[in-house]
């Protein structure tokens, strides 16, 4: 019976073997779960930031460039205004030429009157420029302070995602940590 004793004795040394490694594999699981878990909540907040910091750099370039835009616009509008006075100056040089080669004289009746129209008609063109010239510069810097108002918003939406996604991970590494007990 001895015998038996020494084969009982060693079965239960060995059941007690298998449940400590069984009890120390779980432990292992458990703590490669809880790390994969604590590295899942870091790439949620890393991502956050990444994804808020590349959409920051978008519309900041993108208010750049509508700031750029308005200053071409800018410049443009001031081209077009000297094309305009141009324009007025040599129809009136022509105007003048005409009268004279006929023998009538610019500065009274008729040719006068067609001198101020012109420069009237001018003045019109020069105020319709500029103002449309003004509207599409505000439009411009207006874009631009949107996407620069866009860009504050952004860069926290990101991160408060981020954040939130790693606080599901982290309450669900609890509720499995209290589960397991």
């Amino acid at each position: 019976m001895s015998g038996g004793t020494a084969a009982a004795g060693t079965a239960a040394a060995g059941a007690a073997a298998t449940g400590a490694a069984a009890a120390g594999g779980s432990s292992i699981l458990g703590m490669l779960s809880t790390g994969f878990s604590i590295a899942s909540m870091a790439s949620d907040l890393f991502g956050g930031i990444m994804g808020g910091m590349q959409e920051s750099a978008a519309l900041d370039v993108q208010a750049r460039e509508s700031l750029l835009a308005a200053k071409n616009d800018e410049l443009r509008g001031k081209q077009e205004a000297n094309d305009i006075m141009e324009n007025m100056i040599q129809t009136i040089a022509q105007q003048r030429l005409a009268f004279s080669g006929a023998g009538i004289d610019s500065g009274f009746g008729s040719a006068a009157a067609l001198a101020d129209n012109t420069r009237r008609l001018a003045e019109r063109q020069l105020d319709t420029s500029r103002l449309n010239t003004t509207i599409g510069v505000l439009q411009r810097r207006r874009a631009a302070a949107s996407s620069l108002s866009q860009r504050s918003g952004a860069m926290f939406q990101s991160i408060a995602g981020g954040a939130g996604s790693a606080g599901k991970t982290l309450t669900n590494l609890i509720a499995a940590r209290q589960n397991r007990g």
